[in-house]
């Protein structure tokens, strides 16, 4: 949270300096803040959980957003940036350890998921709990373009770049503790700035705005890179003229 809020702080700064210079020059501008829910595409097993173990995948969670959209000589057209945090996503599985890459290992090494020795160490073809955690957070760039007016509510599209980081938190520990003694491998992973598109539609009404937003960014990239499944963010909002 404390590193949240200096997140906030400091881009709420720099569009303050921003807000001034263009406010100078012309255009209208918006200050814009959302509250809403994120939904993961759930990956094919074997990425985060095995179909024939206990697992709970979290593909819900709350997420957020602030920026500004300032006005473009074209009519309807806008400019828009913002931070975006798309939420956090988590599983809670059994897995057999080292079954990621080949379906046809299982059980080749051993039909005992559970022996001795998994509870003593990191073994293959071992069952084990997987507790993993990660989110996305960055910055959009992009346009919106509101053309459509249905009576009072003024319908749009929109489309920009996603520059964000991802993070992700892997804990593997034993099903079971040998007296009561449990270890665990933590694997901390994050990216570097990444690229994502983002499309969107908006409603607008009056200061209140809502929108259905897709975010192409990979929830578990951190630890597979390659796969990308899509983000849905659904929002409401504020939209303040200044």
């Amino acid at each position: 949270m404390l590193r949240f809020l200096l997140v906030f702080v400091a881009v709420i700064a720099l569009f303050s300096i921003a807000l001034t210079v263009a406010h100078a020059s012309g255009p209208d501008i918006r200050l814009e803040a959302g509250l809403g829910m994120c939904k993961a595409k759930q990956p094919p097993e074997n990425l985060w959980h095995q179909n024939d173990r206990d697992n709970h995948l979290q593909m819900w969670d709350r997420c957020s957003e602030f920026g500004v959209s300032l006005s473009t000589p074209i009519r309807d057209l806008w400019f828009v940036t913002r931070y975006a945090n798309l939420g956090r996503f988590a599983t809670h599985a059994q897995a057999i350890a080292d079954d990621n890459d080949d379906f046809t290992r299982r059980g080749l090494v051993s039909q005992d998921f559970r022996r001795a020795e998994c509870a003593q160490g990191f073994h293959a073809d071992c069952l084990y709990n997987w507790n993993g955690m990660g989110d996305a957070k960055g910055f959009l760039f992009g346009a919106a373009y509101e053309p459509f007016k249905v009576g009072p509510v003024r319908l749009g599209l929109e489309a920009g770049l996603f520059v964000y980081r991802a993070t992700w938190r892997e804990i593997v520990s034993p099903l079971d503790c040998p007296a009561n003694q449990c270890w665990q491998l933590q694997i901390d992973q994050r990216t570097g700035w990444q690229r994502s598109p983002e499309t969107a539609l908006t409603a607008r009404l009056g200061y209140l705005y809502a929108a259905a937003r897709r975010y192409d960014v990979p929830t578990h990239a951190p630890i597979t890179p390659g796969f990308k499944a899509p983000i849905y963010q659904f929002i409401l909002g504020v939209s303040v003229p200044l």
